[in-house]
């Protein structure tokens, strides 16, 4: 099979006609729907031992009947901080930063601005984010987010978005609306910009520019050099890179100093930046009853259709919710891990995210009750989105943190959303798994689209077939 993957894309490269390319897309369109139509006609997996209903009579600790302050201290045990060794830099870090925004300490300042024309997604902006932050706990620096820059002034081309045309500028929600920090204010001031007039280094690595270069920053030289003698140091980024700083022998001893560990770093960072707001968390009530509740296996299987879904779904004929069969090895993948790790009788639920929210309905449909995903939800991209709300942007940041309160992970290889909810839950070295799906292949449409073409397989998934975290979290954007 890999051999077969290697001489498509390699025949894929060297077509030098967009319309051999175009041809070449239709055909492998029609064969993806005929193949959902009569190459998957076997049964899906069977009934689990009980059925699993989100209903108001089925809790754990009976959830419905909390109020809302009550199940905030519920979710309060599920936080890394509040369950991990996650170190003593904690409360170090947070009384720094305050002194810091006071005046009361060295004006030192990381911050982390968003490209809004570049349009990386929500879980690409909080992963790299993370890495900021840790740069700015090694370097004593107060972290500061430019969630939302304003536009560039009248006659300033923006920035092309990765060798493509130039993208739109768009505002999107304000991410203090959905996720907070209990330790620090991070919000930036565009009334009170803290580098206004003081020494700035730019640190642009959007659109993998220069990514070689931020990249070994983290994983092989001297991180804390980065900015030396500057007020401020503005980081434009759409990569992460605290897991690999670990393996670097200049990070080292301050990490170990710190008490972070590798495999749990990112989640204890995360946490400390950003946790739900109460609005979020009652959003997500009924699937709280489940998620919550320890007597229950849970698997969460991430989807990733892709952003042509997102943003322009009706340019295209292929309908990925017409074919629930076509994913079918994201469940062969949760089937196995069941098998294998589910005690006898034990209640199990596959918690579903999907980008096409139609997808989620047919998948339930398909698969019966053990099956747990919101289908009530707007899905929309954060940024490429041209008509949004902030509901849909509080849901998005809502179900992200939810997969991370599931046991075991099956996630779309090449997309981040799965990726920063699994490494949050911080549920040990072998609990994740990547999938490879077809609709992956549609992107070609773009042309210009840098997600990796891969044919769709199947693949072993008992723990000791486990994606190792190293490659997980150094591949695609990283952690």
């Amino acid at each position: 099979m890999s051999e077969s993957h290697e001489r498509l894309s390699h025949f894929l490269g060297k077509a030098r006609s967009r319309k051999v390319k175009l041809l070449l897309l239709f055909t492998f369109q029609t064969l993806f729907m005929l193949y959902g139509w009569f190459g998957l006609s076997r049964s899906p997996p069977g009934s689990p031992p009980g059925p699993v209903e989100v209903t108001a009579h089925d809790h754990v600790h009976a959830i419905e009947a909390h109020t809302p302050q009550e199940l905030q201290e519920l979710v309060a045990r599920r936080h890394p901080i509040n369950r991990l060794q996650c170190g003593k830099w904690v409360t170090e870090y947070a009384a720094l930063h305050r002194a810091i925004l006071a005046g009361k300490a060295p004006q030192r300042y990381a911050i982390m601005r968003s490209k809004q024309e570049f349009g990386n997604g929500l879980a690409d902006r909080l992963a790299s984010s993370v890495s900021i932050l840790l740069f700015a706990i090694l370097t004593d620096r107060a972290f500061l987010y430019d969630w939302d820059p304003p536009p560039p002034p009248p006659g300033i081309p923006i920035h092309e978005g990765c060798g493509g045309p130039q993208q739109k500028y768009r505002p999107s929600t304000p991410l203090w609306s959905a996720l907070r920090s209990d330790f620090i204010n991070w919000t930036y001031e565009h009334s009170r910009s803290p580098e206004a007039g003081n020494s700035t280094l730019l640190m642009d690595y959007v659109c993998d520019k220069g990514m070689d270069e931020y990249r070994a920053m983290f994983a092989s030289q001297d991180l804390t050099a980065v900015g030396e003698g500057f007020h401020s140091v503005v980081w434009y980024t759409d990569h992460a890179g605290v897991y690999s700083a670990f393996n670097n022998p200049y990070l080292q001893p301050a990490l170990a100093a710190l008490g972070l560990q590798q495999d749990i770093a990112f989640a204890c960072l995360f946490d400390f930046l950003y946790r739900p707001v109460p609005e979020v968390v009652n959003m997500f009530r009924p699937e709280l009853q489940i998620l919550l509740d320890p007597s229950v296996f849970k698997i969460g299987l991430q989807i990733r259709v892709g952003d042509w879904q997102l943003v322009s779904a009706s340019s295209y004929f292929f309908r990925p919710q017409n074919f629930p069969s076509l994913f079918h090895h994201y469940f062969q993948c949760a089937e196995e891990i069941e098998g294998s790790l589910a005690q006898p009788g034990q209640r199990v639920v596959w918690f579903v995210l999907t980008d096409v929210l139609s997808l989620r309905q047919r998948l339930k449909d398909r698969y019966g009750p053990r099956i747990l995903t919101n289908t009530t939800v707007v899905v929309e991209h954060t940024v490429k989105s041209d008509v949004r709300s902030d509901s849909p942007f509080l849901q998005a940041a809502g179900e992200l943190w939810l997969f991370s309160l599931t046991d075991h992970h099956i996630l779309t290889r090449t997309s981040g959303f799965g990726k920063v909810g699994a490494m949050l839950s911080a549920a040990g070295p072998s609990h994740i798994y990547q999938v490879f799906q077809p609709m992956n292949f549609f992107n070609l449409v773009a042309l210009s689209n840098r997600k990796q073409v891969m044919w769709w397989h199947s693949r072993k998934c008992t723990p000791e077939f486990a994606d190792p975290l190293l490659e997980l979290c150094t591949d695609f954007t990283g952690i």
